[in-house]
This record gives structure tokens, C-alpha cells and sequence, in this order.
């Protein structure tokens, strides 16, 4: 067969063509490799596709302030989280860290605190607890699936998980809702589960649908003085409900649920 082709064509030509055709094959493979590499590894490597696979506590970060100062915060969108707005205050506009320390890939990237009601900071005010909420905002983050918001208007009383860094470690305390309000405030959850500092801005998930119903946003043994009552409450952990932290992030145009 060789000395068939050699006889029609020169030897020259025989190598010249057998080049040719391993040049055309390395050239095939290496544009397979490359394909191969930028299909599974670069879009989680930058986040340009969302993992499928994500559990719930890689949404949820660590949030450190300049001070040392530290809270939970979590994703509701590839760009945005909300915290309560005691963790950050005094930060509005300004950078705070966020280190998701649960994620398959622990990272850590800085946050712009977004917004917060100004208005209700002191803590005498009556709309202190109903309104503390703040968004934060990053850069795209798209290898964690944001955490699913409720309608905390179903949600009246149950089960619960909470999901946060108390104390400055992970953890992740059940407890239960006993309350769809707290004294006379309709839009804030009485919750009897063992929270602790740095649990403030954690999201509180229903166990039978592990969707966010509120935020962490009363202290253990905090007390609250409501002036216009002339009360002092001791002793109950208040949630923010989510339904109400999405009115008040709307009342500056700021919206927490995709449309």
C-alpha cells in the first residue's frame, strides 16, 4: 500500500501531508481541552453559573464590621442581602466584610450597607424593632442560591430554624414561633430558641418549608423600653417579620423579593 502511494506521490509530499494531518489533530485537541476546562471548571470559578446544588447555610455570611463589631447577614438576590439594621448602623454607604464561611468554597468579599430607616435609630422609639432591617449590596455572587422568602402573613406560629454566627461561631438553633406578635406589635414574632449575640440579622426559616419568615433582631435578655407604654420588656427574643422588613426596605424604593 506505501509503495503504491509513494509511487503516485513523491516522498516529500507523503511527509508533508502526514504533518499536515498531525498539525489539524493537536490543533482538534487542544480547542477540545479548552472547551472541556471552560465548561467545568471557569463558570463556578467565577460565578458565572449558579450551583444547583447549594443547601441553605452557604447563604448566609458572617458580617464583621471596621470595629469589630459582627452580625449575620443573607443572600435574597445574586447582588443583595439583608441584615438587621442594628449590626450595621452608622455604616450607611459605607463597606463591611461578609465571609461566607459555610459555602463549599469559603469566601470573603465586602459589602456597601445600602439603606437603613435613619428615622427609628433610637432605640426608645416605638418603631425601633419594627423597622430594623438594612440592605447590603456586593458584586454578583452567583455560585450561591439566594434563600427563599415567605409570606410571613401564613405564617403564624411553629417550627423554626435559625441560622447564624452566635457568639462569632456557626450555628444553627431550632426552636419555635410562640407568638404572631409581640405585646402589641403585629409585624414582630415572639421566637423561644437559644440565640446569642452575633445572631442579630440571622433569617429564621420554617422547618416545614425552609423558607425565610423573619429576622433575628431582639437580643437575649435585652431590654426594651417603649416609651408611650411606659414598659420594660425583658427576656424575649423578637423576630422582624419579613413581610414587614420588605415595607420598610420599599418605603426608599429598595425592593428584597425578584419580580
Amino acid at each position: 500500500m506505501i509503495q503504491k502511494i509513494i509511487g503516485k506521490y513523491s516522498e516529500i509530499e507523503v511527509f508533508s501531508f502526514i504533518r499536515n494531518k498531525v498539525k489539524q489533530y493537536r490543533i482538534a485537541y487542544l480547542i477540545v481541552m479548552l472547551f472541556t476546562i471552560c465548561i467545568a471548571i471557569l463558570p463556578f470559578k467565577f460565578g458565572w453559573l449558579k450551583s444547583l446544588s447549594t443547601e441553605p447555610r452557604e447563604a448566609v455570611a458572617k458580617v464583621t464590621r471596621d470595629d469589630g463589631t459582627m452580625g449575620t447577614a443573607f443572600l435574597i438576590s445574586p447582588y443583595k442581602l439583608i441584615t438587621a439594621r442594628h449590626v450595621v448602623e452608622g455604616y450607611l454607604g459605607k463597606e463591611v466584610e461578609l465571609s461566607f464561611e459555610q459555602a463549599k468554597i469559603p469566601f470573603t468579599v465586602n459589602a456597601t450597607v445600602e439603606y437603613y430607616d435613619e428615622k427609628s435609630i433610637d432605640k426608645t422609639n416605638e418603631d425601633y424593632f419594627e423597622s430594623d432591617v438594612a440592605l447590603l449590596r456586593v458584586d454578583e455572587i452567583r455560585q450561591i442560591s439566594p434563600l427563599e422568602l415567605a409570606n410571613s402573613d401564613e405564617f403564624k406560629t411553629g417550627g423554626v430554624v435559625i441560622m447564624g454566627y452566635g457568639d462569632n461561631d456557626w450555628s444553627e438553633p431550632d426552636g419555635k414561633i410562640t407568638s404572631d406578635s409581640f405585646h402589641k406589635y403585629t409585624n414582630l414574632y415572639k421566637l423561644d430558641a437559644s440565640v446569642n449575640k452575633g445572631h442579630s440579622g440571622s433569617p429564621v426559616l420554617s422547618k416545614d418549608k425552609n423558607q425565610v419568615i423573619g429576622i433575628v433582631v431582639g437580643k437575649p435578655n435585652a431590654i426594651i423600653t417603649l416609651q408611650k407604654q411606659g414598659q420594660i420588656l425583658e427576656g424575649e427574643n423578637i423576630v422582624l417579620k419579613i413581610n414587614q422588613a420588605d415595607r420598610v426596605l420599599q418605603r426608599s424604593g429598595q425592593m428584597i423579593r425578584e419580580q
